[in-house]
Formats: C-alpha cells, sequence, structure tokens
C-alpha cells in the first residue's frame, strides 16, 4: 500500500454473532479506523453463545444488516458495496473463496489456540474441558482452509482452575481487542507480517450431548473441569437419575469430616442428601454439592444411589 493511504482512515467491515464482533469494532474505533457495516445472523439462525450486536451498532451509528448466508450472491453484493479494505471475521460458518475476496485486501479470523494446534470446533469447550491453563488467540488471514491462514498476530491468556466458559470468553475477549488494535497500528505503519502456520497440526471435533454427561465414578477435577466448559449461556452438563435429565450449572466439594479412609469405602453415586436443587453425593474421590438448574422431585429424595448413566440410558432409551 501506499503512503497516502496508509495515511488515510482504514476501513473495515465486522462480520460476527458475539462479543467477538462488538470487541473487533471497539479496537478499530479505538485505534483509529472506520467499521463501515456490522454484519450478522438473523435471529432464528444464531448460534448458541450469541449476542444482538444491533444495539452496539446503533449505539455508535454503525450500518447494521442480518443475514441468512453469507455466501450468497446478495450477501456478496451488499459487503462489496461498503468497499472495505479489511474485513474482521467471526462467522460460525466457513467463508467460501467468494465471500473472501470481499475486501481489497483480505479478511482476518481469530482462533482462541496457539495455531497451528488445536484448530477446529468448539476450542473453548475443549480448552478447559481438557484442563489447559494458557492458550493465545491466534490473529490470521483467512483462507480456504479451517483455522489454517497465515498468522498476523498472537495473545495470551490464561485459564484459571475455577474458570467458567463465561469468564474465559472474557479473557479472550480481553485479549482480541487489544489484538486488534495491534493489527490496526501495524497495517497504519505498514509493517504487518504474514507468517506461515508452523508445527504438526491438530483439529477438535465438535462437541455433542454425551461430552457432557456426567459419571459420578469421574474424579471432582474432571466433573468441575466438564460443569465449566458447558455452563450458562450453554444448556449445562447433564445428570441422568432415574428418567429424569438434570442440567448442572455448579459443583463443589463439601468436607464430610470423614478420614481418608472412610471416604473411600463410599462408592461412586453414593447419595449423602438431596435438598431443593442440589444433590450431595459421592464421586470417585470426594463428596460433591451438584447444583441443578431445576428442582429434584420429592420422589427422587428417598433414593440411595445415583448409578452409572449406561444404567438409565439403557433401561429408559433416553435420547440426550
Amino acid at each position: 500500500m501506499e503512503k497516502d493511504s496508509l495515511e488515510a482512515k482504514l476501513k473495515f467491515i465486522v462480520l460476527g454473532t458475539t462479543d467477538i464482533a462488538i470487541n473487533y469494532s471497539r479496537g478499530i474505533r479505538e485505534s483509529g479506523g472506520e467499521v463501515l457495516a456490522l454484519f450478522s445472523l438473523k435471529k432464528e439462525l444464531l448460534p448458541l453463545n450469541s449476542l444482538d450486536i444491533s444495539e452496539f451498532a446503533a449505539k455508535n451509528n454503525i450500518s447494521y444488516h442480518e443475514l441468512d448466508d453469507i455466501n450468497s450472491k446478495d450477501s456478496l453484493a451488499l459487503m462489496k458495496s461498503y468497499n472495505p479494505e479489511y474485513a474482521f471475521v467471526s462467522w460460525p460458518k466457513l467463508l467460501e473463496k467468494q465471500a473472501l475476496m470481499v475486501p481489497n485486501e483480505f479478511c482476518i479470523g481469530t482462533h482462541p489456540t496457539d495455531l497451528p494446534y488445536n484448530r477446529g470446533r468448539h476450542p473453548l469447550h475443549w480448552l478447559i474441558n481438557l484442563g489447559i491453563s494458557d492458550s493465545k488467540v491466534s490473529f490470521f488471514k483467512i483462507d480456504e482452509g479451517v483455522d489454517t491462514g497465515s498468522i498476523l498476530l498472537k495473545v495470551p491468556f490464561s485459564i484459571d482452575k475455577k474458570d467458567t466458559i463465561n469468564e474465559v470468553f472474557l479473557k479472550m475477549n480481553e485479549s482480541i481487542y487489544n489484538g486488534t488494535k495491534t493489527i490496526c497500528e501495524k497495517i497504519k505503519q505498514g509493517n504487518l507480517e504474514k507468517i506461515k502456520q508452523e508445527g504438526l497440526p491438530n483439529y477438535w471435533r465438535k462437541r455433542n450431548p454425551h461430552d457432557s454427561l456426567i459419571d459420578l465414578r469421574m474424579p471432582y477435577d474432571l466433573i468441575s473441569r466438564l460443569v465449566r466448559s458447558y455452563s450458562p449461556p450453554y444448556p449445562c452438563a447433564s445428570l441422568v437419575f432415574e428418567n429424569n435429565i438434570f442440567p448442572i450449572s455448579n459443583v463443589s466439594t463439601f468436607n464430610s469430616g470423614l478420614s481418608n479412609e472412610e471416604l473411600k469405602r463410599l462408592e461412586p453415586g453414593r447419595i449423602i442428601s438431596i435438598e431443593n436443587k442440589r444433590i450431595r453425593v459421592k464421586v470417585d474421590d470426594v463428596i460433591a454439592d451438584l447444583e441443578s438448574t431445576v428442582k429434584i422431585p420429592e420422589d427422587l429424595k428417598d433414593k440411595k444411589y445415583i448409578f452409572p448413566p449406561s444404567k438409565y440410558l439403557s433401561k429408559y432409551s433416553i435420547e440426550i
């Protein structure tokens, strides 16, 4: 780019359905760039973790549009009409080649792992569930692959042992906001480097409801990671108990006063008490309090055990 264009206000469009789009926009504006338009999905197509970004657009006098197919001719024509230099993208579907060619320069994406490692689906869920304590937001030039483009910047963030998915989102979003400002400054200064990804990549698969199924034979740490990785606004981890599926939003340890030997003699699934929405139960290594989002029915309060989920699923053919 020539010097005159470097000194002009950079022009962007932003594509997204979550806080990420807002943090892109904040970073662009605070670095002196202009957000020409914000694009989101139509309400009925929004994923679970979506946000209504139209309020942010209206408050900041940014044009706002809702699309049903990012790769359709109508969507492409609408985005091209703004003549953007760059597009910051956080979209739940892959952009096809024609969509990637909308900006005059290129599309910029993010992935909350140290690419090329841990590409793929549901990265924040997997980071928590696998007990990974440090990660990075990787900014990259989007190509036709999945998280395969050249790296533009990496910004670290941490995951504490008690962090829920929401708390990790906040940390990631702060890194995205700061990284967006840095990217914009580098573009203005003409020193934004594109570095080819190096290393043997792995891809995380899409999670499904079975990945959030609690088995009380699990150790507490694993149950805690599972619950925190799928806490609200997601549907929560699931505990199958008789012919019920309880959404578990929180789990904590309970100090029973039992010795280690006494604790070891209790089988996983032994119920200590049930009260309102709380089930106090022996898991593999401790006694834990599981907090349901719904009240536990009275007819379950006299039960002595919660068995492994396979017993209930095979008996009642519950679909989850």
